[in-house]
């Protein structure tokens, strides 16, 4: 959550400094929300992913 607010806020500051946009309090947020949002399912599926590889050399390690 801190590294998605972190870079979020690096953005918008960047925005601010060299008048590229404008520094908006709720893109702010609605940008950490969407980095904690994302982090989640990316989260999962690569528990799986690891899961899924640990049980496979668990099974061949046993057919040997």
């Amino acid at each position: 959550m801190a590294a998605a607010c972190s870079l979020s806020l690096t953005y918008e500051m960047i925005q601010l400094l060299f008048g590229l946009g404008s520094f908006d309090v709720d893109d702010l947020i609605l940008n950490t929300l969407g980095g904690i949002l994302g982090y989640v399912p990316a989260k999962w599926i690569h528990r799986m992913i690891y899961y899924r590889e640990r049980r496979l050399r668990m099974f061949q390690s046993i057919k040997k």
